[in-house]
C-alpha cells in the first residue's frame, strides 16, 4: 500500500468516528460518563462495543508502522489516543463550544475541519519546517 493509502484510510476513519459521535452525542456522553464512574455493567458494554474499534486502529497504525509511514518510535496505543481524545473531547465541548465560539461538532462543516486538523495534525505536526 501506499502512503496515499495510508492516509486516505485514515482520513476516511476519523471522518467517520466523529460522524457517528455527533449523530450519537447524547448517547455517547451518557456512556463515556458512566464509564468514568467505573460501573461494571456500563465497563462490559464499553468493551463490547467501543474496544473493538480502538483495536482495529490499533492494528491499522500498527501495519503503517510496518510499512514504514509511521515512525518506529511512535506507539500505536498512544497515536489512537491522540485521535480519539480529540474526537471526544470535541463531543463533550459541544454546548460550550456552540456557546462560546458558535460552532458546534453537530456542523457539517465544522466536523470536516475538525476531521481535517486531526489527520493533518498527526501526519505533519503543527510546526513550519520553513519561515
Amino acid at each position: 500500500r501506499t502512503r496515499a493509502d495510508f492516509e486516505a484510510r485514515l482520513r476516511l476513519f476519523v471522518e467517520e468516528m466523529i460522524s457517528v459521535y455527533a449523530h450519537q452525542l447524547p448517547l455517547a456522553k451518557i456512556m463515556f460518563r458512566e464509564v468514568e464512574c467505573d460501573r461494571p455493567e456500563t465497563c462490559k458494554i464499553f468493551a463490547a462495543e467501543f474496544h473493538p474499534i480502538f483495536v482495529v486502529l490499533q492494528k491499522f497504525m500498527e501495519a503503517a508502522k510496518k510499512s514504514g509511514w509511521v515512525r518506529k518510535e511512535m506507539d500505536p496505543i498512544f497515536i489512537n489516543q491522540i485521535i480519539f481524545g480529540a474526537i471526544t473531547h470535541a463531543g463533550r465541548m459541544d454546548k460550550m463550544m456552540k456557546r462560546q465560539m458558535g460552532i458546534n461538532v453537530r456542523e457539517p462543516k465544522f466536523r470536516q475541519k475538525l476531521s481535517d486538523h486531526i489527520v493533518d495534525v498527526l501526519l505533519g505536526g503543527i510546526v513550519r519546517t520553513e519561515k
